[in-house]
């Protein structure tokens, strides 16, 4: 839909530009208005493709804006591999092929603003842009966190934040702190201002796969590759309780629920799968949500139900459609 409209949608023609058989998930920007999609080498729209690419699109026009020829770009990487910055002005890309190099490009017209290299065998793993769009940070395979100009390119500071692998950086929700994950097993939040510390890192048996911010930004919740969960104090560094404990398995979720009193979480693979939601006050013991509450979320999509819940109490639940 164009922005603001109603009814039917104005169809876009997102298969004529991304041949793959199943149209990928797209990238949003922060503000939601441009939307990032990767199509790989073959056909589309009639047109061969020798080289894949990232297409820009302008989500209210309904329009392309760009397309950029990327190296071999796979639609499981695109979210760790490629930002906005939060102006919708531009878009970095980590290249996977040739060089490792990333690439920062101005958005509407797409001319390349500059590159960065990465050192020796220090592979770029991650990268993001700030809230405020003036710094740009990645992390690397030797565990280095580098702070760059986002405008400009130029380097700003060097960090040995973990001993390897740093893997992922995501920030708190009103952008005051950022966490990086490592394959060495810890995590830590740092001032997204001073790039200090804060806490003691966080330091798990197994590689740490995701960092999630509560929205009130005092607590933190981590999952590992072991399929162990935990939220700890964003402050003091101190876990709040006793691991969540899933399956060993891939794909990790977290999400905190917008009043932070809930933490959802997805493990696993295949047919082996299991998607949990628990309850996680400030203080005190986390404990798994009742049973009666998760089958009530089973029925939640429009239909009637009738549920029972431990103390007798008769619930009815009416479609609104």
């Amino acid at each position: 839909w164009t922005w603001g409209e109603s009814g039917p949608p104005r169809e876009t023609p997102f298969a004529e530009t991304f041949p793959s058989a199943a149209t990928p998930a797209p990238l949003l920007s922060p503000t939601r208005k441009i939307a990032a999609i990767s199509s790989q080498a073959g056909t589309g729209g009639g047109a061969a493709r020798t080289q894949p690419s990232i297409a820009l699109w302008d989500l209210r026009a309904g329009k392309k804006i760009t397309e950029i020829t990327a190296g071999e770009v796979t639609l499981a990487m695109l979210a760790n591999a490629t930002d906005f910055s939060p102006d919708d002005q531009r878009f970095v890309l980590r290249e996977a092929a040739d060089d490792g190099a990333l690439r920062v490009y101005g958005i509407r017209d797409g001319k390349l603003l500059f590159q960065l290299a990465p050192e020796g065998s220090a592979t770029f793993l991650t990268l993001r842009f700030n809230r405020d769009g003036t710094r740009l940070l990645t992390g690397n395979a030797w565990g280095t966190l580098l702070v760059w100009d986002g405008v400009s390119g130029k380097p700003l500071q060097s960090i040995q934040a973990h001993s390897y692998g740093l893997g992922r950086i995501d920030f708190s929700p009103d952008g005051r702190y950022y966490a990086t994950n490592s394959a060495d097993g810890t995590a830590q939040v740092r001032d997204a201002a001073t790039h200090e510390p804060v806490g003691a890192p966080l330091v798990h048996a197994a590689t740490v796969n995701r960092v999630q911010f509560s929205a009130d930004n005092t607590r933190v919740a981590t999952s590992t590759a072991a399929g162990a969960v935990r939220v700890w104090n964003l402050r003091t560094g101190l876990p709040l309780h006793d691991p969540f404990k899933h399956a060993l398995g891939t794909g990790p979720s977290l999400d905190f629920s917008p009043d932070g009193r809930f933490l959802m979480t997805f493990f696993g693979s295949g047919n082996d799968r299991a998607t949990r939601l628990w309850a996680a006050p400030p203080t005190g013991p986390a404990r798994q949500a009742p049973s009666w509450l998760l089958r009530l979320a089973t029925v939640c999509a429009g239909r009637r139900g009738m549920l029972r819940s431990p103390t007798k109490n008769m619930m009815r639940l009416r479609s609104t459609t």
